[in-house]
């Protein structure tokens, strides 16, 4: 029998035990974080991105994909999205992942947005629809949050 893509996972996963956390401070989030600047974390990485080659022309299609891991409430898909990427936001905690469905619809461009609610440790029917991804990024601590090669197979899979 032939795994299909959202029954693959990685051997032996560990419980994901940071969604109940995240379901818990979803309301008070954005205010804990309300002095990082969104905006200037992007240029930063724009910054590493440039140096690699891989900087788009955010006036002409076709548009990069960029794979945000761990969106939580969204502070960074506008930004993203300003600087010529295709998002998608991927979070395991579906309060924020409604919370950045709110910030999306404010965007500009919502159509450059895509949210998936869904544990990355664990392939799925979405992000492979989504993929390939030209780029991903984790802002703040998501990739310490688990071990590596629990979210390893899942990132090779989706280049």
């Amino acid at each position: 029998m032939t795994a299909t893509p959202s029954s693959r996972t990685v051997a032996k996963l560990s419980p994901n035990c940071n969604v109940d956390f995240y379901e818990a401070m979803s309301e008070v989030y954005d205010y804990l974080y309300k002095d990082v600047d969104a905006d200037e974390a992007v240029r930063q990485w724009l910054v590493l991105i440039e140096k690699q080659h891989l900087l788009p022309n955010k006036d002409l299609p076709p548009f990069p994909k960029l794979l945000d891991l761990g969106c939580g409430t969204g502070r960074y898909l506008e930004p993203w999205a300003n600087a010529g990427f295709l998002v998608t936001g991927v979070d395991a905690s579906r309060s924020m992942v409604q919370r950045a469905k709110l910030r999306k619809a404010s965007l500009s461009d919502p159509s450059k947005v895509s949210l998936i609610c869904h544990d990355l440790r664990r392939l799925s029917d979405d992000l492979e629809r989504c993929s390939p991804f030209d780029i991903a990024v984790a802002h703040f601590n998501f990739l310490n949050l688990f071990p590596l090669k629990e979210v390893r197979e899942v990132l090779h899979a989706l280049r």
